[in-house]
């Protein structure tokens, strides 16, 4: 079995994306070879079996599904509350870093603010506004691919 390096997803991105910098090529001067953008083969090697360990062991594995109707529900309803939030001018920090986000469409800014949750702060929040969160199990711990 394939066993990672990393410890937690920000060694993993933070891997992938020097990788990603260190290997790829872009030209200086005119002329020059052709741009490209590339893996180092070690790198693109643990890629393409961190992407089959998540596939078959989340993505694809029955018995982790079984709480997404309520996680859809918890989506629905934050996505719902955060909106409602926006659209009333009600002091929500979170939605502005900048100036140009305030002038975004709101679905736009909430469906972003949703979208770069991790799943505790997810879960955190779903719970605030009153949705019914699925324990969270350490699923992950107990696979054997």
């Amino acid at each position: 079995m394939y066993k990672s390096p990393w410890q937690h997803n920000g060694s993993i991105v933070y891997s992938f994306v020097t990788d990603l910098l260190t290997a790829s090529y872009v030209p200086q001067t005119p002329g020059e070879d052709k741009p490209y953008i590339d893996f180092s083969p070690e790198i693109a090697e643990a890629m393409y079996q961190l992407k089959r360990f998540n596939y078959n062991s989340i993505y694809l594995r029955q018995e982790l599904k079984a709480d997404m109707p309520a996680i859809a529900d918890c989506y629905s309803a934050l996505f719902d509350h955060c909106l409602e939030q926006l659209n009333n001018g009600h002091n929500v920090e979170q939605f502005f870093f900048d100036d140009e986000i305030s002038s975004q469409n709101p679905v736009i800014t909430v469906r972003d603010f949703i979208a770069g949750m991790t799943d505790d702060f997810f879960l955190q929040k779903a719970k605030e506004i009153g949705c019914k969160i699925p324990q969270k199990r350490n699923t992950i711990a107990k696979i054997k691919p």
